[in-house]
């Protein structure tokens, strides 16, 4: 399990940095107007709470079956009202563009939460044989 933490850990890393080059391209090749220097804070939110999401649910695998489900979907829900939370704090005191802000926002929402589901999944299958 210590290694699959590290694996995943990694993992958002590298899609972290991959997501800041984007970034700062976008940011380079785009009016004023469009930029969102926001941007490299949403994905440090979103690859800390990912992080901290999956370690918890990576030690919940160890309990029965139900235990898991409780806190996976316990985990889920805390996280969904935090990134609620967040967008809300961003969208009322940052002056960029709102809709480039969410759209940012469930961007990387998607592709932290497919990084993550996946991983679990496929942890959770070579646990199980």
């Amino acid at each position: 399990m210590q290694s699959a933490a590290l694996k995943f850990i990694a993992a958002v890393v590298l899609l972290a940095g991959v997501g800041a080059f984007f970034q700062k391209i976008w940011n380079n090749h785009v009016e004023d107007s469009l930029k969102l220097e926001s941007g490299y804070a949403v994905l440090g939110i979103f690859a800390i709470s990912v992080i901290v999401v999956h370690i918890f649910l990576l030690q919940s695998v160890k309990g029965p079956g139900k235990s898991f489900v409780q806190r996976f979907m316990a985990a889920t829900m805390f996280k969904l009202l935090f990134y609620a939370m967040v967008l809300t704090v961003f969208m009322l005191f940052t002056s960029e563009n709102k809709r480039l802000l969410a759209v940012d926002f469930l961007i990387c929402y998607f592709v932290f939460s497919i990084l993550e589901v996946g991983m679990l999944y496929n942890e959770l299958r070579q646990l199980k044989s």
